[in-house]
């Protein structure tokens, strides 16, 4: 004789849990999966980066936005996660073979709540001037005059508030024909942050130097901020430079005086 029991609460309650509990097994095996292509694909990146085809892409992407061919001895993924270039060089020209540019270490990441940002660590600049006032090479031309706050806009501008921008112990020498060292500036700093003013985009450039020795003698540290408005341009917010003046742009640079 066969007795039929009636379902009780706790029987009920079993039921539930056994059906949550198969329910449950296709979303953790989507998650895990999910995990693990994610675990993969930061591990592609970590060896595809360490390829001369990686660097090559790399060099032409630069030549693309300004202009200028690279050189790069090594690339690598490191904390946290960020892509290091290392010996990054632009080679020198035919009749001017110590310009150029040397940069130890670029480093590029991802900053919460700032985005891209790209760091020059120590670069090294080398430009031969001509009798005419021309630096070679002409790719680098905007930095023959690095306290002109227009000319380090242009140069930047294929970043076009893409990225924040940062330059570290940063070394500018421009020799004369015969190779012969005319000026140097040391220690320089800048940051290139972009911002948002009330209905118009702009970018803040803070800029440190110094100090300079030229021609005409031992300059201060130069220190400048300005900014670049959609629509208006560069915008002055203060210039600091040799006790003796405010030498402000290629007056600077030149070693003379307004």
């Amino acid at each position: 004789m066969t007795i039929n029991r009636k379902r009780g609460h706790d029987d009920f309650e079993d039921l539930d849990a056994e059906v949550e509990k198969q329910d449950s097994h296709p979303i953790r095996s989507f998650l895990a999966f999910l995990f693990f292509l994610a675990v993969a694909l930061l591990i592609f990146i970590m060896l595809a980066v360490r390829t001369g085809g990686f660097r090559e892409i790399v060099s032409v992407k630069n030549e693309e936005w300004f202009q200028t061919r690279l050189a790069i001895r090594d690339s690598r993924i490191a904390f946290p996660y960020d892509l290091v270039l290392t010996d990054v060089t632009v080679p020198a020209k035919p009749g001017a073979d110590k310009a150029g540019l040397i940069i130890p270490e670029v480093r590029v990441g991802w900053r919460p709540f700032r985005g891209l940002s790209v760091r020059l660590e120590k670069p090294s600049v080398t430009l031969i001037e001509s009798e005419s006032g021309a630096y070679v090479p002409a790719e680098l031309e905007q930095l023959g005059a690095i306290s002109n706050a227009a000319g380090i806009v242009e140069w930047l501008r294929p970043l076009n508030r893409r990225a924040t921008f940062y330059i570290r112990d940063g070394l500018l020498t421009v020799m004369d024909p015969e190779s012969k060292p005319i000026r140097r500036m040391e220690a320089i700093q800048m940051s290139v942050l972009p911002i948002e003013l009330p209905g118009r985009p702009s970018v803040h450039y803070r800029l440190k130097a110094g100090p300079m020795t030229s021609p005409a003698g031992r300059f201060d540290a130069l220190a400048q901020e300005w900014l670049s408005m959609e629509g208006i341009g560069v915008v002055g917010i203060s210039c600091e430079g040799d006790a003796g003046g405010a030498p402000e742009g290629r007056h600077y640079w030149k070693g003379t005086q307004p």
